[in-house]
C-alpha cells in the first residue's frame, strides 16, 4: 500500500514538475516581451520608426508565444475574456505602448497563483502591441 501511495506522489511530483518547467518557459517568453517593450519605447522615443516596427513584430511574436503556452498548460483553449477596449480609434502610438506595457506588468508574476488573469493579460498586450503595428504603419505612409 505504502509503495502503490509513494508511487503516486511521485507521479503528481513529475507532473508539477513538468508544469513547473512549462511555466519556466512562458515566464521567459513574457520577460523577453517586456525587455523588448522597454527597448521599443527607446526607440519611440527617439523617433526611430523603423526600428520600432520590427520590434513590434518581436514583442507580439512571443507574447503569441507567451500566450499559448498558458492556454496548454493551463487548459484554457477556449477562455478568452472581451479585449474589445483595445481598439479605441483616436489614440496614439505612445498611449498604445505605454497601455501595452502597464497591461503586461506582473503577468508573469501571477502565472502560477492565476493564469486566466495571466493569459488575459498576455493576450490583450498583443492585441494592444498589433494595435500599435496598424498606427505606425498609418504613420510611415
Amino acid at each position: 500500500m505504502r509503495a502503490g501511495k509513494e508511487a503516486g506522489e511521485e507521479g503528481m511530483n513529475a507532473a508539477l514538475n513538468a508544469k513547473s518547467e512549462r511555466d519556466l518557459k512562458t515566464i521567459a517568453a513574457i520577460n523577453e516581451a517586456s525587455k523588448l517593450l522597454d527597448e521599443a519605447i527607446e526607440l519611440l522615443t527617439e523617433k526611430n520608426l523603423e526600428d520600432l516596427d520590427l520590434k513590434l513584430w518581436k514583442i507580439a511574436a512571443e507574447l503569441e508565444y507567451a500566450s499559448f503556452l498558458i492556454s496548454v498548460n493551463h487548459g484554457l483553449t477556449n477562455y478568452l475574456k472581451n479585449l474589445s477596449d483595445v481598439n479605441s480609434n483616436g489614440e496614439g502610438l505612445d498611449s498604445v505602448v505605454a497601455k501595452t506595457q502597464e497591461t503586461l506588468e506582473n503577468a508573469a508574476l501571477i502565472l502560477r497563483s492565476n493564469p486566466k488573469e495571466a493569459y488575459f493579460r498576455v493576450k490583450k498586450a498583443t492585441a494592444l502591441v498589433r494595435r500599435a503595428q496598424s498606427i505606425l504603419r498609418k504613420i510611415n505612409r
